[in-house]
């Protein structure tokens, strides 16, 4: 078996097919996640990032008021359920309207996807593009909880982004390697765990 997939004729045929497939894999991503989510202009998790944010800096009233946040919105908003600090992070939406805010939000997305996936390359050592390179494309945007991540508007890509960069450069760039951790701690607190490895 493992000579049929070495085979210089079958070689020929795989990465053809992974290029194709990959490429596939992109665009249905691209348009379902980016497009009609845009089109749509409604995520799940996003109107609470931003109507906590809005009510902090524009209106100075606390992002955990959920009350406040939806009797004046007239949407169904869940809590604002971050720690303190991570509000900052949320500080730029408040400068848009929403339906601009969510636009950027996507697009910081799927920006973090691409940068995912090049981080993921350089911690297996993938040379792009290589076979592997592909796969791990195919298997990221095929990935359920990747789709979740913006379909319902949330920020995981971000963290695992900031996780890796943290891994990947703790050795060579301690201080960068503590601000990317630091980053993904004062956004969600779990990160902190990684510490302990």
């Amino acid at each position: 078996m493992i000579k049929l997939f070495t085979h210089p004729r079958v070689q020929q045929f795989i990465r053809p097919s992974l290029i194709i497939i990959a490429l596939v894999s992109f665009i249905q991503f691209t348009i379902t996640y980016g497009i009609l989510v845009a089109l749509g202009k409604h995520t799940l998790d996003f109107p609470s990032f931003y109507w906590a944010s809005d009510a902090l800096f524009n209106r100075n009233i606390s992002p955990y008021n959920i009350d406040y946040i939806q009797k004046n919105t007239g949407l169904a908003v869940y809590p604002f359920i971050y720690a303190p600090p991570s509000i900052l992070f949320f500080y730029p939406l408040s400068l848009f309207r929403y339906e601009h805010a969510l636009l950027i939000h996507l697009i910081i997305n799927h920006i973090s996807v691409i940068i995912f996936i090049i981080l993921l390359n350089k911690v297996f050592n993938y040379r792009n593009p290589s076979n592997q390179s592909l796969l791990i494309v195919i298997m990221i945007y095929n990935s359920y909880p990747i789709m979740q991540n913006i379909y319902f508007g949330q920020i995981n890509t971000l963290i695992i982004i900031a996780l890796l960069l943290f891994i990947t450069v703790k050795d060579d760039k301690p201080k960068i390697s503590s601000i990317m951790l630091s980053f993904a701690i004062a956004i969600k607190i779990y990160p902190i765990i990684i510490i302990s490895s």
